[in-house]
């Protein structure tokens, strides 16, 4: 099957609408919210305050040793998940054995980086 074949849609508009100016606003318009109107975010796009007993039992022990973890440092929205222990899991920290700083200043991470730690 070739890809043309398969991004070809049966029941949407082809090349030819679009060409010949059809009229397609009717049958493929999608509502959209004005500028002053707020939409509310659905629900699995949303997080929950981290907390709970194992969290904040973490949390303080981290201060105590005075560890750094790759979840704080990378700003990880899921910390409340691997801290909390969710769902009947093992709650969970990843430590950063050199303090703050990430010597591999990857693109995409949020760490702070830096080529040498002295």
């Amino acid at each position: 099957m070739c890809l043309i074949s398969l991004l070809a849609a049966p029941s949407g508009p082809d090349l030819g609408d679009f060409i010949t100016g059809k009229d397609l606003e009717a049958a493929y318009s999608v509502e959209a919210p004005s500028w002053k109107e707020r939409k509310r975010k659905p629900d699995w796009m949303k997080r929950s305050v981290p907390g709970g007993e194992k969290y904040t039992q973490i949390k303080s022990k981290l201060r105590e040793l005075k560890l750094h973890t790759v979840c704080e440092e990378a700003r990880c929205p899921n910390v409340g998940e691997c801290w909390g222990g969710g769902d009947g899991h093992t709650a969970t920290a990843t430590i950063m054995l050199m303090g703050d700083t990430c010597t591999r200043g990857c693109r995409f991470c949020a760490v702070k980086t830096s080529s040498c730690l002295l």
